[in-house]
């Protein structure tokens, strides 16, 4: 008896133990420890070893994916016409570390640079090319962001330029060579044919 009572109490010494040195990372996790307050290494999903009493968890932080809306700003376009655009990006961590210890809010960095990245390359475009070419704009756009979040750990899933809003006098002033170009046309046809050409101007009776 006593012995089945002495393997009892091991076995949930061990237990005990193994709840101090071993932890569960859930999946789409990842774990920051600090040593000394410091950053030390990162524990990935699985299940993991720490030092009780030596390390610490600071930062659980979430990788999966995340969307963001961005605020509708303005923006100039390569021939000096100016538009709100509205714009959203999908990210997700993909380090623990550079999220967490290299900037106090990932989540407001990325929001500025991506409307800091998105104006530059707005304005590397003629109007034209961003009205009728988004997906080339987005490309672009995407590239540029990664490369600037690639220090904060962080992966830019996909960018989207939802909508460009132009004023109503631009949209008039785009109207116009469109309406021109129709009324050029319509002549150029009507003088071509003189069958209309002589039922708009009838012969005058004696």
């Amino acid at each position: 008896m006593e012995d089945f009572l002495g393997i009892g109490l091991i076995m949930v010494a061990l237990a005990l133990l193994s709840t101090l040195f071993i932890k569960t990372i859930p999946q789409h996790q990842q774990w920051a420890l600090e040593y000394n307050g410091q950053y030390k290494r990162t524990l990935l999903p699985g299940r993991r070893f720490i030092w009780p009493g030596v390390e610490r968890v600071g930062k659980k932080i979430s990788t999966e994916e995340k969307h963001l809306k961005l605020p509708s700003h303005e923006a100039m376009s390569q021939d000096k016409v100016w538009m709100d655009i509205e714009a959203s990006v999908d990210f997700r961590v993909v380090s623990a570390q550079h999220a967490s210890y290299h900037v106090a809010n990932v989540v407001a960095l990325l929001e500025s640079l991506s409307l800091q990245t998105l104006r530059d390359v707005v304005s590397q475009h003629a109007l034209d090319s961003l009205l009728l070419d988004r997906t080339s704009l987005q490309t672009l756009w995407h590239t540029r962001l990664q490369h600037a979040m690639d220090t904060y750990g962080l992966q830019i899933v996909r960018v989207e330029v939802r909508h460009i809003v132009l004023s109503e006098d631009i949209l008039k002033a785009l109207a116009l060579p469109l309406i021109a170009q129709r009324t050029h046309r319509a002549n150029a046809i009507t003088a071509s044919d003189p069958k209309e050409t002589k039922d708009q101007h009838p012969p005058l009776k004696g």
